[in-house]
């Protein structure tokens, strides 16, 4: 049912970047229309390129779906300078930073973002990239 009225939305507003960004985010988490979702993210960013939740949702599909740590990187600094106590912002940074070696940086942003009142399923992630030795997106685990 979810998934009828994210469609619905977009049919009512294709150009809204909110309902982009929710409906392309919610996409990436869930695998699911991932290069249409990475599109409508794109386009959402293109038409508000300063929101920070609207950044790092593009950025974060950057990464998970593509690997394209060099775009998204520049992304995510400036969401995280927009919104510098999100706590999902960080986590995504961290992400970044961890696998371009920053292992240190990443464990501190993570650290940082738990400092943060993350919501219990961003701690629930940061906890496990701090636990579990960084995170596990299946993009960067493929290419190596």
């Amino acid at each position: 049912m979810v998934q009828d009225d994210m469609k619905h939305a977009l049919e009512l507003a294709p150009d809204q970047p909110e309902v982009l960004n929710f409906v392309g985010y919610a996409n990436i988490e869930h695998d699911a229309d991932q290069a249409q979702a990475l599109a409508m993210l794109k386009k959402a960013v293109d038409l508000q390129p300063t929101d920070a939740s609207i950044q790092d949702s593009y950025a974060w599909a950057l990464l998970k779906y593509r690997a394209d740590i060099k775009t998204a990187l520049p992304i995510l600094v400036q969401a995280a300078e927009h919104a510098p106590s999100d706590a999902e912002i960080g986590y995504h940074l961290g992400v970044a930073y961890w696998y371009l070696g920053r292992h240190t940086e990443a464990q501190d942003q993570w650290n940082q973002s738990l400092d943060d009142n993350p919501q219990p399923q961003d701690r629930a992630l940061l906890m496990q990239a701090l636990q579990n030795g960084g995170p596990h997106l299946a993009a960067f685990e493929q290419k190596q």
